[in-house]
């Protein structure tokens, strides 16, 4: 019975790995790692630095995205300031935003570069799958 039980442990391991098997030789060896960034960017992570207002108080976050919002610089094609609106605080101490309407790059690059010019800010990234890359 056991050389039996072996082999079928051998082919259920080979029926598994085959479609990771066909996807790697499909990609060749030259071809870029998939990038996972989105086009657009809809939701960011802002830790404020300890012993600010923001820091202290979950709902002094909303306050100061308003600020940082009507601070952006405009460009040619948006009417208005996007709104940033405050989802929640992680156990890190750190806050989830999101912005209405998604940024596209320079739109992200403008809101970062304002957040960490901020002496409030201790840093500040898009929200995101964080995934290993090759």
């Amino acid at each position: 019975m056991r050389p039996i039980s072996m082999g079928y442990a051998i082919l259920a391991v080979a029926v598994l790995c085959a479609p990771v098997a066909a996807l790697m030789a499909s990609r060749g060896p030259d071809a870029p790692a998939p990038h996972n960034e989105p086009a657009m960017q809809q939701r960011f992570i802002v830790k404020y630095r300890a012993g600010t207002e923001p820091a202290r108080d979950p709902h002094a976050v909303q306050a100061h995205l308003d600020q940082v919002a009507e601070a952006l610089p405009q460009t040619g094609k948006a009417a208005s300031a996007p709104k940033l609106s405050w989802l929640r605080r992680l156990a890190v101490g750190a806050d989830v935003f999101s912005v209405d309407p998604a940024l596209d790059a320079a739109g992200t690059r403008r809101l970062l570069e304002a957040l960490q010019a901020d002496a409030d800010v201790d840093y500040a990234e898009p929200d995101g799958i964080m995934t290993i890359q090759r």
